[in-house]
């Protein structure tokens, strides 16, 4: 019950600051005025100006502002009045207390638009007669065999704009998928494509659930590469305000941590329920109250659903584990998993905590001398505890530097394929991943970053 009473107080914050929020997003007069949420950075006409650093924005600073605002002035540092959330004991928007949204920052204010640029680079450097209009780039994406989750968010067409189309997940997933699309047609060696490696590296580690302190030193080298890179090689094109909002990322996420945990994305989902409540309604007299009502009611059949207490689910083509069934292999692993307490129940796939696995999916079981260990998922369990589990594959990786992509190998011993059996609890990172054919291997493209201490 706690978890969904912290749920919505994060999104009654998140309405109040979208409402009431005290630093202009936007120039609201013609002088030049900070920009920046953060620091008192002034955007001048000077291409390098969002690349400065600036004195951060502090409670005394923030203060002063707000004392100096007058009915002549509609902005001073950028403030435009004080904000409603200064009233609380121990919060001040200047603390920080405001993160960022990646969904709105990065990915339809960074990645939509330098994307197209760098699209259209390539499309102009192009010296091996090769076609990447448009179309021929449209046609790829349509005919694309989408694996896994990718299928719900997979990328929209696109067009001649300036930006790639669609929202923030699909903008996500035709970053991850650009090099599985361009693998065969693509200059590699090109300083666009070297750029956009770079980007989809920094967003690797921005989505990150969980890093560590010298990811996110690796991470604020990246960004100052990035911007510069991206400097000369479009100096026509202006940095965007969010080029740098993008600076104070590695800051915020020791502020925040994990970034991903605080996005608005979180507050649309939960938008969502009323959005179609009131639709379903068909009666706005007094829609507060209903919504309110309906809202409260939902929340009471969530706690008391047996769903939120049972860590594991099976599919539907669930039955008891018989090793009259399997291979001698898929015995052994599990007779060797001492975590799982028989009698066993299996299953073409299995739900843990909101997460779907399912059988050809691969999942990072270990990192070791900072190479990633993968297992092809081949069966799902669910132990007499409760707890699930997963009989992998195991497979070694490189990573492909030129399409920044893992390709995977089967690890054998006497030219018999390693098999593991996993509870999903202890698996090095927790999302399933699902692998493409590129140049007839088999290649992952990482949705974030895996967590490296070192």
């Amino acid at each position: 019950m706690e978890k969904y009473l912290l749920c919505d107080l994060f999104v009654c914050l998140g309405t109040i600051w979208e409402a009431t929020g005290s630093v202009a997003s936007q120039p609201t007069s013609v002088e030049i005025i900070t920009l920046c949420r953060y620091c008192l950075v002034r955007q001048t006409d000077d291409k390098h100006s969002l690349m400065q650093n600036a004195d951060m924005r502090t409670r005394e600073n923030y203060n002063s502002a707000v004392l100096a605002l007058s009915d002549t002035t509609t902005t001073v540092q950028g403030i435009v009045r004080q904000s409603v959330l200064n009233c609380l004991t121990h919060f001040h928007v200047c603390l920080p207390g405001l993160p960022p949204c990646l969904g709105h920052d990065l990915f339809e204010g960074i990645v939509k638009f330098d994307v197209g640029l760098i699209l259209k680079r390539l499309h102009q450097n192009n010296k091996q007669s090769i076609d990447l209009s448009c179309r021929h780039l449209n046609r790829l994406i349509k005919h694309l065999n989408y694996q896994g989750t990718d299928a719900r968010d997979k990328p929209a067409m696109l067009s001649d704009g300036k930006a790639v189309a669609g929202h923030a997940a699909q903008v996500w997933c035709f970053l991850r998928l650009l090099p599985v699309l361009l693998s065969d047609v693509i200059d590699v060696t090109d300083e666009a494509w070297q750029m956009l490696l770079l980007l989809r590296e920094i967003v690797e580690l921005v989505c990150a659930p969980r890093v560590s302190y010298v990811q996110i030193l690796y991470l604020n080298r990246l960004i100052s590469q990035y911007l510069e890179e991206r400097l000369e090689l479009f100096p026509c094109v202006s940095l965007r305000p969010k080029h740098h909002y993008l600076r104070h990322y590695p800051w915020l996420m020791m502020m925040f941590g994990p970034l991903i945990h605080v996005w608005t994305m979180r507050m649309e989902t939960k938008h969502t329920f009323f959005k179609r409540t009131a639709r379903n309604a068909h009666n706005f007299v007094n829609i507060t109250k209903t919504l309110s009502e309906t809202h409260q009611l939902n929340q009471a059949f969530i706690s008391s659903s047996p769903r939120i207490c049972s860590g594991a689910e099976l599919g539907h083509d669930c039955c008891a584990f018989d090793e009259h069934l399997f291979s001698t292999g898929v015995i052994s692993a599990v007779k060797h998993c001492q975590q799982v307490k028989f009698p066993l129940h299996c299953s073409s796939s299995i739900m843990v905590k909101g997460t779907k696995y399912l059988r050809d999916a691969f999942v990072v079981i270990d990192c070791l001398s900072s190479q990633l260990v993968f297992g092809r998922v081949m069966l799902c369990l669910l132990d007499s505890n409760g707890f699930g589990a997963v009989v992998v594959q195991v497979c070694q990786s490189e990573k492909n530097q030129a399409l920044g992509l893992y390709s995977v190998q089967t690890q054998t011993v006497h030219e018999l394929p390693v098999l593991k059996c996993v509870l999903v609890e202890n698996l090095y990172d927790y999302y399933p991943l699902s692998a493409y054919s590129v140049f007839g291997c088999p290649h992952i493209a990482l949705k974030h970053a895996v967590f490296v201490e070192t």
